[in-house]
């Protein structure tokens, strides 16, 4: 399987999320206008809601960008991989009993652990993730 994202300029952040999705379906991808740090999760207000835009509309994009998101990168250097190609925000949220779950206290597990581990241990619970201030969403 190849682990890479093809971006073009007129991709869609729709089209980018669900070639991602393609690869980890108990995963997903959010962008943002600004960057977030490690083990933080990214402020809603800056959320790009028009999932129709081009991705040159956010990001520093003017050819094909080859995005590797292997299986042994972690959450955070996965959003750091798209701050330093394209100058754009990205959280990557999991997915555990129908809720989507922003991953800061699981920034250091790989995409693998995250998208296959739904229920282990490693990854704080809905309860535990109800303490904290993160925000999560409803499928």
């Amino acid at each position: 399987m190849n682990y890479q994202l093809s971006i073009q300029p007129e991709n869609t952040l729709a089209e980018i999320q669900l070639q991602f999705h393609a690869l980890y379906p108990h995963l997903k991808l959010e962008f943002f206008a600004k960057t977030h740090e490690a083990e933080k999760g990214s402020n809603f207000k800056f959320l790009l809601l028009d999932k129709a835009a081009t991705i040159r509309s956010h990001a520093a994009i003017d050819q094909i960008v080859l995005l590797d998101v292997a299986p042994y990168l972690t959450a955070w250097q996965l959003e750091q991989n798209f701050q330093t190609a394209l100058n754009i925000g990205v959280q990557v949220f999991y997915k555990k009993n129908d809720v989507w779950f922003v991953t800061t206290l699981s920034d250091k597990l790989t995409l693998k652990e995250l998208n296959e581990k739904e229920a282990s241990s490693q990854i704080p619970t809905a309860l535990d993730l109800d303490a904290l201030p993160d925000y999560k969403e409803i499928d």
